[in-house]
């Protein structure tokens, strides 16, 4: 679980690298990473959809929350 935290966090703060400063990045690193444990408890127990890899939590969801986070 702490490694898909981390791996969330990476993708989240690289999709916008160029134009964050240091502290924006760890912020936002820091929110991936907690919203990646709750996605995938949403994903497995709520809308009971398998995914094995929790590629959705550790992918998607983090990448979408990289991309608006350059927008803010």
């Amino acid at each position: 679980m702490t490694a898909r935290g981390v791996i969330g966090a990476l993708v989240a703060a690289s999709a916008g690298l160029p134009f964050f400063p240091l502290w924006a990045a760890l912020a936002v690193g820091a929110g991936a990473g907690l919203l990646v444990p709750l996605v995938q408890y949403a994903v497995d127990h709520l809308l009971r959809l398998q995914d094995d890899t929790s590629a959705l939590a550790v992918h998607g969801i983090s990448a979408l929350w990289g991309l608006l986070a350059v927008g803010l």
